[in-house]
């Protein structure tokens, strides 16, 4: 006679599949939370397992030790709200958590430059150390290789050279003091710099995989700035990916070159990962209200945050013009040049319709012919702002200016035009008058 084992189902279950299917949401694998609950479950599918999450139904095991039921009682609800996690404030930790990645890598390059001529992503460690101690005495230093297995991601380094882990503690402390040698510094600061790169990238991959689908699924409001904030972090992703630089030495060449293919191709899976890495810029929300920005006739919003000094405008023209778009493209068949003064990429994009926009200024070079066929390659302006950047210059001034907006810059007064227009009046104004007003 066979030997029968008899399992039943516990009355937690529901609370350890919340906890199990949650935790796969805060690691970027979104798909996994719903597949917690499907594959748990005849009948069960994704919308259910949505009803779940969000504490519109509770698990609850049946008296059978065997069966479960969903329940939207009430009690049942609130009693479980407690294990419901805080997706809002955990999405804005996780943003904050890479703002912090992001501050400490401009901490750690300006600690580098002031020990080192190299770039941070692209240096010689060998030659660093012979620097200081000379091609004859170079066979008895062994710290560019502690630190070349360091950079390769060996945590293990130190059983290759037995005094290896006291030696790179001593160089550690000798940073850490004030007291160490430009040498110590650059080597100290590069294996930082390498091993921010690979948590960040990693953290950067996770937050975009739940905070996308979060707020697709409606579980979160969108961060505000949050475009210009990962922008940030892939702007040093990037630079650390180029396969043109590295450390030269062989110990950690093809580990490093292992990471930078990996770690491009991660970041190639993410949405704003590929479009950063094809447009070499990310488009904003205007309406979290950025400092300066340019409006495209088709409605696409590139801005920025900074000083007027900053010149904002021009970095994003240039930005748009070094990436691998449909209007770098146009440019570079119109012959414009970083270096132009009248062919540079923030002219070509007023020539090209777009309305610069600098807090409550929204102007242009709306100069052109009316009708499109009487433009010419010598003078291309448009007529006015389209349909779309009138609607979204006054959404913005609404919410940000009282309803008010001026048409030109601001520069030394404000005589030739002291009053705002209204974007009550400017809805309401035909074509001539856009012109008008825009073509100033």
């Amino acid at each position: 006679m066979g030997t029968y084992v008899h399992f039943s189902i516990g009355e937690n279950l529901g609370k350890v599949l919340l906890d199990i299917a949650q935790e796969h949401i805060l690691n970027g694998e979104p798909q996994e939370a719903i597949e917690t609950y499907v594959k748990s479950f005849n009948g069960m599918n994704e919308s259910y397992a949505l009803q779940i999450l969000r504490n519109n139904f509770v698990i609850e095991t049946c008296e059978d030790g065997v069966n479960i039921n969903l329940t939207n009682d009430k009690n049942v609800r609130f009693q479980n709200a407690e294990y419901i996690y805080d997706w809002q404030k955990l999405m804005n930790d996780k943003i904050k958590d890479l703002q912090g990645y992001v501050e400490s890598y401009h901490e750690i390059v300006k600690q580098f430059n002031k020990h080192s001529n190299y770039a941070i992503y692209d240096a010689n460690i060998t030659e660093i150390v012979k620097r200081y101690y000379g091609e004859e005495n170079m066979s008895d230093v062994g710290i560019h290789n502690i630190a070349a297995k360091l950079i390769g991601g060996d945590d293990f380094a130190w059983n290759l050279y037995s005094n290896g882990s006291n030696v790179w503690s001593h160089l550690e402390g000798d940073v850490e003091s004030g007291d160490a040698k430009p040498y110590q510094y650059a080597l100290y600061f590069i294996v930082k710099y390498v091993n921010l790169i690979r948590s960040m990238y990693k953290d950067y991959v996770k937050f975009e995989k739940s905070y996308i689908w979060l707020l697709d699924k409606m579980f979160i409001k969108r961060i505000p700035l949050v475009e210009s904030d990962i922008e940030n972090v892939l702007d040093i992703i990037k630079e650390f990916c180029n396969p043109n630089t590295g450390y030269y030495h062989p110990m950690c060449d093809e580990k490093i070159t292992d990471l930078k293919e990996t770690i491009y191709d991660e970041i190639l899976k993410t949405s704003w990962g590929k479009e950063y890495l094809q447009n070499g810029i990310i488009k904003k929300n205007i309406m979290d209200g950025y400092d300066a920005g340019w409006l495209s006739p088709d409605g696409e919003f590139y801005g920025g945050n900074g000083p007027t000094s900053a010149m904002i405008h021009m970095n994003i023209a240039e930005q748009i013009f070094k990436g691998n778009n449909i209007y770098a493209n146009r440019m570079a068949k119109d012959g414009v040049s970083i270096w132009s003064g009248s062919n540079s990429p923030d002219y070509w994009l007023e020539k090209d319709g777009w309305v610069k926009i600098h807090h409550n200024d929204c102007y242009g070079a709306f100069i052109g012919e009316r009708n499109p066929e009487n433009r010419t390659p010598d003078f291309p302006y448009a007529y006015k702002p389209t349909d779309i950047q009138i609607k979204m210059i006054c959404d913005y001034a609404d919410k940000f200016y009282g309803g008010k907006f001026y048409t030109e810059a601001n520069t030394l007064s404000r005589d030739t035009h002291p009053d705002p227009f209204t974007t009550y009046k400017v809805r309401q104004m035909d074509e001539f008058k856009l012109h008008e007003i825009f073509g100033r």
